[in-house]
């Protein structure tokens, strides 16, 4: 334990005023409060950038789908115009499906068979590839002619 004179001195090293420790408290939460609204500010910026980061990438794209709709119109424009194109095909293989009519004729008049005519074979076989593309171009324009309207 510690003797009278030596208690004295510590008492004599302490502060003569009192010392309010409540205000070094609420100094001190101030400090507190200030860290904590930096954070949430330092928080707030990534936020915002990341923000700003997604909207620029969005923008760029909505602009490269924008470019890619208006090739697809293009190309939806140009197979909606060979329309014209089937229709000659169709009138080419209306052609052919007359003339193995003709063909049949003249081979059942001389008595032969048709199917034994090499042409009459090819020409068959040619025209009914046709008839199947065509029915099967006729088809996809149809096809494109809807995605087209549900682009507009």
């Amino acid at each position: 334990m510690k003797t009278p004179q030596e208690l004295k001195k510590i008492f004599d090293r302490l502060p003569k005023e009192k010392v309010e420790l409540g205000v070094h408290k609420i100094e001190l939460g101030f400090i507190d409060d200030a860290k904590q609204i930096l954070s949430n500010v330092k928080n707030s910026k990534q936020i915002l950038s990341d923000i700003e980061t997604a909207s620029k990438q969005a923008s760029k794209e909505y602009v490269n789908l924008r470019i890619r709709i208006e090739k697809v119109k293009d190309t939806f424009k140009t197979i909606i115009g060979s329309e014209s194109d089937i229709d000659k095909i169709e009138k080419i293989s209306s052609k052919g499906d007359k003339v193995l009519k003709d063909i049949q004729k003249g081979a059942n008049a001389l008595g032969v068979k048709p199917n034994e005519i090499k042409e009459y074979n090819q020409l068959f076989d040619a025209v009914f590839d046709l008839a199947e593309e065509s029915n099967k171009a006729r088809k996809f324009v149809s096809e494109v002619k809807s995605l087209n309207n549900e682009l507009k």
